[in-house]
C-alpha cells in the first residue's frame, strides 16, 4: 500500500457515511476528525454567571442556517438550581430572532429546507410535550408573511 498524500481527513455528516470513513482513514493511516450525527450540547457550569451572553450565544448556533447545521446547538445542559435564570436568558435572546424572509435584512433565519424536516421537529416537540416538557416559547411555522 502506497502511503497517502492526505495529512488529515475531517468530515462532517451523517453517522453511516462518517462510518465508511472513519474506516477508510483507519486503513490509510490517516489522522482523522469526524462530526457524525451532530446534537451538540451546550454545557452550561456553576461558575458560569453571564446568562444573558451566554443565552445570546446559544441562540445564535441554534438558528445560524435556520437550524440546519450539523454542528447547530441542539442541547443546552444547565445545573438544575439555574434553570429558571438561565430560561429567562435564553427566551429574551431568543425574541429576537424571528423568522422572515430570508432576503431582508433584519430576518436572522430562514425556512426551513423542507416539509419533511419541518415534520421531523414538530414531531421532536410533539415527544418532548409527551414527556411533560414545557414549551417555553412556540415554534409554530409563521405564515409567508412573516
Amino acid at each position: 500500500m502506497q502511503p497517502s498524500r492526505v495529512a488529515m481527513l475531517a468530515f462532517t455528516g451523517s453517522t453511516q457515511t462518517g462510518r465508511s470513513v472513519a474506516k477508510l482513514a483507519a486503513e490509510r493511516l490517516v489522522p482523522a476528525i469526524i462530526e457524525a450525527g451532530g446534537k451538540n450540547a451546550i454545557v452550561v457550569l456553576d461558575d458560569m454567571t453571564d446568562y444573558q451572553g451566554i443565552a445570546i450565544d446559544a441562540v445564535a448556533e441554534a438558528y445560524a442556517n435556520s437550524g440546519q447545521l450539523c454542528v447547530a446547538r441542539s442541547k443546552i445542559l444547565v445545573p438544575s438550581d439555574r434553570i429558571d435564570q438561565f430560561s429567562d436568558a435564553l427566551v429574551a435572546a431568543a425574541a429576537d430572532f424571528l423568522p422572515g424572509d430570508p432576503l431582508e435584512p433584519n430576518t436572522k433565519f430562514g425556512p426551513l429546507a423542507s416539509k419533511a424536516h419541518s415534520d421531523r421537529i414538530r414531531s421532536a416537540v410533539d415527544m418532548a410535550l409527551g414527556r411533560g416538557e414545557q414549551v417555553i416559547r412556540d415554534g409554530r411555522p409563521c405564515s409567508t408573511t412573516c
